[in-house]
């Protein structure tokens, strides 16, 4: 995720979204860094025994210097670490760097299962997609196949390693075609749910440049949605995080 950071301004010549930002990445350290954040709160909230919160980091850490005009205070590495164990004693700089440099396949998940949640997919949109999904008309199925589709077929983008990226489509291609029909959103997301349990590949004909193919998807797991599903018998620290605060976090000068 540093590297997203680092290659900010190179990366925003792109924009959001642009083709084959999840094999390049985009300004993932927005996006990511929220997760990494919460995984120290629900950290914070753990070692604690719930009595202290990445609030009393907040409090501390932007509150140096008192109420004073707006002014420009630098800060390093060291001095969050420093903050973060001026609330409770933690290999910070390990938990942070960690996050920071490492390759993993996804993104940090410790701060949902520590909240009380885990990661699951079902074949029903959760409300962000399917209200996405409305407004847009897109046809979502990253998660399935690895793929969006604009309403009249054209490929916004592909999921490196993914079935649709082994079946060689990209971004830009159209897909006029689902099993021999004429392209439609529900066609694909109906063919994707029938391939589930079934040995035959999902045919596509689809044109790049004025060339017409056709592609056989080798995909036989349904449709796939991510949905956060509660942990029975785990404290529900990210419910806790939600509620809205009836008090600022008190800072003491000194501690």
């Amino acid at each position: 995720m540093q590297d997203t950071a680092t290659a900010a301004q190179i990366l925003y010549l792109y924009g959001d979204s642009s083709p084959w930002d999840n094999w390049r990445r985009n300004t993932d350290y927005y996006s990511e860094g929220d997760l990494v954040w919460l995984d120290a709160d629900t950290t914070i909230r753990k070692l604690t025994n719930e009595k202290k919160s990445l609030n009393d980091f907040l409090a501390s850490f932007e509150g140096l210097g008192g109420n004073t005009p707006p002014k420009v205070i630098p800060y390093t590495f060291d001095d969050v670490v420093k903050g973060l164990n001026d609330v409770v004693a933690y290999d910070w700089a390990g938990f942070l760097k960690e996050r920071l440099t490492s390759k993993s396949p996804h993104a940090p998940l410790g701060g949902i299962e520590n909240g009380g949640y885990k990661l699951v997919f079902t074949d029903q949109p959760n409300d962000i997609t399917q209200a996405r999904i409305t407004t847009t008309g897109m046809t979502e199925e990253w998660w399935s196949i690895g793929i969006n589709v604009s309403s009249d077929g054209h490929i916004e983008d592909v999921l490196m390693g993914s079935a649709a990226d082994q079946a060689k489509l990209g971004p830009g291609m159209q897909i006029v075609a689902v099993n021999g029909r004429q392209f439609s959103g529900q066609l694909l997301s109906d063919a994707i749910r029938d391939s589930k349990g079934n040995s035959n590949p999902i045919s596509l004909i689809v044109v790049n440049t004025g060339v017409y193919k056709v592609l056989g998807l080798d995909y036989h797991d349904g449709l796939r949605y991510p949905h956060l599903e509660r942990v029975e018998g785990t404290p529900d620290r990210l419910d806790d995080i939600l509620k809205g605060m009836t008090e600022a976090p008190k800072v003491h000068p000194g501690e």
